[in-house]
């Protein structure tokens, strides 16, 4: 039954008139014949089965269509609860990079089931939460009348599907040749290396047991019992502090469509919170769908707690997969930040050859690809150690096709906190048993909101290799790689077997593959509530807001996100919505009140606490919203930058007697610089397969769109200054490069170009300017902060680490003294992502001692670093 069938009945019933009370009981027996006609095989049998149930009065009938309706409408004026949504956006891979598995997974199953998923069968696509089980599907299942009826839930989780995990026989890894010839060559190696010259044999017996030891340390023992136990305790521990755990019916079902094919499932998810380790799993255990063998960080084993992870199937694997530092290693300076760090072959070989048993016997596998938690909130640098095992073992033969599942998983509130200790400098508390318990004591005596996993669209690996091979591809040396030798791992041997540009197109490859994933896996999480209020009150509700403007500021920003083809976690009226948030960030984060004022004398409702710890608590939930602007603040600071705008000055502009224009060739010429800024402080901000200067030419568009510039339909002249700029610099594959064929006499030479025109008399194109421009600023004031400390204090080497304490102290001190603009400038991941920055763009130099001690030296680039600064600077309004 329709939303607007449903109202229109309401309205006529709702009033409890006892004549009409047979219909109501009609119409809902109509509703639940039909719910359970979708459901069940046996459709004409069950249609036919009377609705038991014992009368009810009129009143309590009335009180029952009355919550129908509002669960229907919209949430609680009183207590709003955040109910989710399914969103028509992303439903196909990307078409430029997998236009197989787009075809053949997708556009084929939407014609199958059309009818399936049509508006009238919504209870059977909609938001489950798995934390709620029906107690019709449970009597449907087991009859009405039977003892299962009045225990539901011990029943859900009693006729859960078990599977059969095969053990892993050490033997059958152990005796591969790629982890023979890794033991020979390390062997070889220590023989060479050994100044006693022990015997060989006695050398590699020593590496076989080492080996021995590595591989029983790291492998999963699956065990059913354990894996059944354990998801019942969890069904009943996550509805202590989890209001609810949502997944959407018609992503599962295109779960289990894949899982059907027989193809093994690897599951690249999102990373915030200890808590991903168990919703996945959760969730497919839930729905019938066989659990994955999970890659978890060495740092979770643990006594006791190491033990039973591995009984229900991770297996422990560390961070870095190479050893300690070699004592040989040169102090000279490099630009390799890698450099001494020896190769493990023997462990990079067991892993490769475990991968290849757990793939080999069609496991589901589950991996982060970023490796640790973000502790920003904005994605992290993936990591490609176990994707190049698995690009390497497909390419080579060795295993089936798999299906890539990136997955997004977003929390209303973060269970173990937002690293708020971290980002003020302090140093990173190791794992143990004692704090794993503290922190689940506190997190089961905490209330966390509701947790949302969303499953990405599945693409085949074997695609993507074919898709990045094909004439289309960017990278030639791609095409060269044709078949590996079965006998030759490129991970865990020397990796003789690719040299030069296939080499650096295999490692493009598995670049591409994992940030392609993990860019995905991020644009399908949905955005929750919290999300959305503390975005705005970072950029718009910085200065404090009135609760009428904050909604429908609110509303306005749900709906620009919906065009971006994001997913929102939440519905409801954002007057609701807006309480609900505040309600859940808490007042140590919002203050709200009714008779505050502004610094400007402005009468405000609710405003951000000026603590540090509160900034980075809004900061870090804030960031899942940035990516989708990134590209838009990075035009509107070079237009501010180009045309000479501040926006923070608005009645100066309005009286400005002519709107400046810049021409748009050298805007996104300009937009270069930052751009490369905001890619490596936000890893995943496009796919690989979608070029930079097209997306600016998008975000342009969108600008001029909303009116916030306009593009003139005829070509116009450039100025001198516009044509210097755009011919003393072209773009290069690193960069933007001195031209050394410009000519003094080429000033001559006119050059055409539309204009791009900034409406600064129009009051909301300025206010949209400042609202970009603030995402963007906090970057900048952190990286110029850096770059002004490497040139004023250092001098010689100095250790990372001293580094980033010394960096902190300095933004704390102006932090108090209120010198810094923008107080989220002087987190710490801000100031170790523009240090790596530097290293990678060589504008400082890094080695490492011989106990693996990273320096950074500044002396040979310091007149780099100081035209650097120069240019950051400009962008500082």
């Amino acid at each position: 039954m329709s939303l607007t069938s449903q109202l229109n009945s309401y309205k006529k019933y709702s009033s409890g008139d006892n004549d009409r009370l047979s219909s109501n009981r009609r119409l809902i027996a109509s509703d639940w014949s039909t719910n359970q006609s979708n459901q069940r095989a046996s459709s004409s049998r069950q249609k036919s089965r009377p609705f038991r149930r014992q009368r009810e009065t009129g009143a309590e009938l009335s009180e029952l269509n009355y919550k129908l309706c509002q669960f229907k409408i919209q949430p609680s004026r009183l207590t709003p609860d955040p109910y989710y949504y399914y969103s028509t956006q992303n439903e196909a891979p990307c078409k430029t990079c997998l236009p197989v598995s787009r075809k053949d997974d997708f556009e084929t199953t939407n014609k199958r089931t059309k009818n399936r998923f049509n508006e009238q069968n919504i209870m059977a696509v909609g938001i489950r939460d798995c934390l709620h089980v029906h107690t019709t599907d449970v009597a449907a299942k087991y009859g009405w009348w039977s003892i299962f009826r009045y225990f539901p839930l011990l029943t859900f989780c009693c006729t859960r599907r078990s599977f059969n995990y095969e053990q892993c026989e050490q033997r059958s890894v152990l005796t591969r040749s790629v982890v023979q010839e890794a033991v020979l060559h390390t062997s070889k190696l220590k023989f060479r290396s050994d100044e006693k010259k022990e015997d060989i044999t006695k050398i590699i017996r020593a590496e076989s047991r080492r080996a021995h030891v590595l591989l029983r340390n790291m492998a999963a023992r699956n065990w059913n019992f354990i894996v059944q136990l354990c998801g019942t305790t969890l069904f009943f521990l996550l509805r202590i502090f989890l209001k609810s755990v949502q997944i959407d019916r018609r992503q599962v079902a295109q779960l289990k469509q894949s899982a059907k094919k027989g193809k093994s499932l690897i599951f690249l998810p999102t990373h915030r919170s200890h808590l991903d380790y168990v919703l996945i799993p959760f969730v497919l255990w839930c729905h019938d769908i066989k659990l994955p063998v999970i890659a978890a960080g060495d740092n979770l084993n643990l006594p006791i707690l190491g033990t039973i992870i591995k009984w229900l199937g991770a297996f422990f694997i560390r961070r870095t997969l190479d050893g300690k530092p070699e004592k040989s290693t040169s102090k000279t300076p490099t630009t390799n930040s890698n450099d001494g760090l020896p190769k493990d072959y023997t462990y990079r070989a067991l892993l490769h050859s475990y991968v290849h048993h757990v793939l080999e016997q069609r496991n589901n596998l589950l991996v982060f690809v970023e490796g640790g938690r973000s502790r920003c909130g904005k994605p992290i640098r993936p990591k490609s150690g176990i994707l190049s095992v698995m690009v390497d073992l497909y390419a080579s033969g060795m295993i089936d096709n798999c299906e890539i599942v990136p997955v997004g998983i977003s929390y209303e509130r973060i269970p173990e906190g937002v690293f708020v200790d971290e980002q003020m400098g302090k140093p990173k508390t190791r794992e143990s048993l004692s704090s794993v318990v503290r922190g689940i004591w506190n997190v089961l005596s905490s209330y966390q909101g509701s947790a949302r996993v969303d499953f990405a669209p599945s693409f085949t690996l074997g695609d993507y290799i074919a898709t990045a091979k094909g004439p289309q591809c960017r990278h030639n040396a791609i095409q060269k790689i044709d078949t590996y030798n079965s006998n030759t791992s490129l991970v865990s041997l020397v990796g003789d077997s690719l040299q030069g540009d296939e080499a650096a197109a295999y490692r493009q490859l598995v670049r591409g593959l994992a940030t392609h994933s993990l860019y995905s896996a991020y644009r399908s999480a949905s955005l929750m509530a919290t999300q959305c209020v503390a975005f705005m009150l970072m950029t718009s509700w910085r200065q404090g807001v009135t609760m009428e403007t904050a909604s429908r500021d609110l509303s306005r920003l749900r709906k620009e996100l919906i065009e971006r083809g994001a997913s929102l976690g939440f519905t409801g009226r954002s007057r609701d919505v807006l309480e609900y948030a505040v309600e859940m960030l808490g007042s140590q984060n919002v203050i709200r009140g009714d008779a505050m004022t502004t610094t400007n004398n402005n009468h405000c409702e609710l405003m951000v606490r000026r603590s540090k710890p509160s900034i980075i608590t809004l900061n870090y939930y804030a960031s899942a919203i940035t990516p989708y602007f990134a590209v838009e603040s990075v035009i509107a600071a070079c237009v501010c930058v180009e045309c000479k705008i501040d926006p923070s000055l608005a009645m100066a502009l309005y009286h400005r007697p002519n709107q400046p224009s810049i021409s748009r060739e050298v805007l996104t010429l300009s937009c270069r610089f930052l751009y490369e800024l905001m890619a490596h402080e936000i890893p995943a901000l496009l796919p690989p397969c979608i070029n930079w200067e097209s997306a600016v030419h998008d975000s342009l568009s969108k600008l001029c769109t909303q009116g916030v510039f306009t593009l003139q339909s005829q070509k116009q002249p450039m100025t001198m200054c516009e044509r210097e700029t755009l011919e003393c610099y072209r773009p290069d594959d690193q960069g933007l490069v001195m031209n050394n064929d410009y000519n003094e006499d080429s000033r001559d030479e006119s050059i055409f170009d539309f204009r791009i025109v900034a409406n600064i008399h129009n009051a909301s194109s300025i206010e949209r300017l400042l609202f970009l421009y603030r995402i963007i600023a906090p970057c900048i004031e952190s990286y110029t902060m850096t770059a002004r400390y490497l040139i004023k204090h250092v001098k010689g080497s100095i250790t990372d680490d001293q580094l980033l304490i010394d960096l902190q102290k300095l933004a704390n001190q102006r932090l108090d003294n209120s010198q810094l603009q923008w107080p989220e400038s002087c987190l710490h991941s801000l100031f170790k992502n523009s240090i790596q920055y530097f290293i990678k763009e060589r504008l400082i130099e890094s080695y490492r001692d011989s106990t693996g001690q990273m320096y950074i030296c500044t002396t040979p680039s310091s007149e780099n670093l100081k035209e650097y600064v120069k240019k950051l600077e400009k962008y500082i309004l």
